[in-house]
């Protein structure tokens, strides 16, 4: 599952995973603008990545559903490949080359943001992964999940923080027509579940190609995003950006073109585009530098608070509460709301958290 991205990044949202559907491409770009340091929440969302991945990836700490509430299993039961690979050890090794490569593509601040710690990524990511993979009508094998997890290790820092997933992490066909209910990419025929944000279930769709509308900001298909209501891929550094044309993540568009954002002490000015580098959390302070920003901790205020930016620890989000907005985490049976979404790898249906899988999407 993931979250949509409003403007700067927002830390501490929902995950998002290769082999997921809303990996086919990132998530919904509103402009490229800075945080906003006068009032409103530094909410979260995720950049994602992986790196090199040892044999005995079972050290990731990858943990399957519970037999009565998980996913039915398809190719992905427990039972050897001809690797002689189970499911749950190539997620782990997946996990284990996504959590390293965010680490070597980011920063120690991005991993707590995002998952709090490695260990704890790597078992998020694996138990994720196997739920994707377990999921009805999934179509991904374990070969696949192996390969995935070999590309990782060289996948480029560019490209991942950009939410750009090698090509052998593309959701694979599954067994859905479209209009059939799914949760994830993997059981659709078009490999592609249209999601609303906020919902768990949607409908196996044909994805959005460059040009076709995007109203939700999650019908793009591969390699595309959702800017200005439209389908289109994000530009790189150097490139032409503009309304309709957004930067990649972490380069602000400046003068009609791509460029890196400022570093910490450096000038900005979120109102020209000049916004400072949020993969290592900063901000753009009322004195117009570049600060550093802080880690909250679930039940502490987060975003503005007192005119310097807080994020939320990994597995939390900055959501509104009594009195302000507070670093919220809701677990399974735990109310929850487009606002206040769930821990992962949980989702919210029909307001409670649930572990995907553990409902039959109508």
């Amino acid at each position: 599952m993931g979250c949509i991205v409003t403007g700067a990044l927002g830390w501490g949202c929902t995950l998002l995973t290769p082999l997921d559907d809303l990996s086919d491409g990132v998530p919904a770009v509103q402009g490229d603008g800075g945080t906003d340091t006068s009032e409103g929440d530094a909410s979260g969302e995720d950049v994602s990545a992986e790196g090199s991945v040892e044999a005995d990836a079972t050290d990731a700490g990858v943990d399957s559903a519970d037999g009565e509430t998980g996913p039915s299993a398809d190719a992905t039961d427990g039972d050897a490949s001809e690797t002689g690979t189970t499911a749950e050890q190539a997620c782990a090794q997946q996990a284990a080359a996504f959590c390293e490569r965010v680490v070597q593509c980011t920063s120690a601040f991005s991993m707590s943001v995002l998952y709090g710690d490695v260990a704890t990524c790597k078992m998020t990511v694996g138990q994720h992964c196997l739920l994707v993979a377990s999921a009805d009508g999934a179509g991904v094998t374990v070969p696949e999940l192996l390969q995935c997890a070999t590309d990782y290790q060289s996948h480029p820092c560019e490209d991942l923080v950009a939410y750009r997933w090698p090509e052998s992490c593309r959701p694979k066909a599954g067994a859905y027509a479209n209009g059939a209910g799914c949760w994830t990419g993997t059981q659709c025929a078009s490999a592609h579940c249209n999601v609303n944000p906020g919902q768990l279930c949607g409908k196996c769709a044909t994805p959005a190609t460059a040009g076709q509308p995007c109203p939700y900001g999650l019908e793009c298909d591969w390699g595309l995003s959702c800017q200005a209501g439209q389908c289109a891929p994000m530009a790189r550094k150097n490139e032409a950006c503009g309304p309709g044309h957004t930067c990649r993540f972490g380069l602000n568009c400046v003068g009609l073109a791509c460029s890196d954002a400022p570093d910490l002490g450096a000038a900005c000015d979120d109102s020209t585009g000049v916004s400072c580098n949020l993969i290592n959390g900063q901000y753009c302070s009322a004195a117009m530098k570049c600060e550093q920003g802080s880690l909250a901790s679930i039940g502490d205020a987060c975003g503005v608070v007192s005119g310097q930016v807080k994020w939320c620890l990994g597995g939390s989000t900055c959501a509104p509460g009594e009195g302000g907005n507070y670093c919220q985490a809701p677990g399974d049976g735990d109310s929850c709301s487009p606002s206040v979404p769930c821990a992962p790898p949980d989702a919210c249906y029909l307001g409670v958290c649930v572990l995907p899988g553990s409902v039959t999407c109508p």
